[in-house]
């Protein structure tokens, strides 16, 4: 989940409309932001503090977690208004 989304377009020689810059980048950090959580969730899991919690995830570190993802996101949202981190469950191990 990402802050604003607030971006400006630009046209492409062919026409068609191009995501600015700043839309391409936040996506590329989004998508390092998911990575971290998937390289951290194994030991997540195996944390019971962490079960059937959400967890929000930026920079390589745990920066919220909560029972509900509405609930952290919103909290997120107010810390990292114009940042990038991603939000996943924590399942126990079966």
């Amino acid at each position: 989940m990402t802050g604003t989304g607030k971006y400006e377009h630009s046209r492409s020689t062919t026409g068609k409309i191009l995501p600015s810059r700043g839309k391409v980048e936040s996506v590329g950090v989004f998508k390092r932001e998911r990575d971290n959580f998937r390289r951290m969730k194994p030991e997540l899991t195996d944390d019971p503090h962490y079960h059937d919690k959400f967890v929000a995830v930026r920079d390589n570190l745990v920066v919220g977690t909560a029972a509900c993802r509405l609930d952290l996101f919103l909290q997120m949202s107010k810390i990292y208004s114009e940042g990038t981190y991603f939000i996943g469950k924590i399942y126990p191990p079966k």
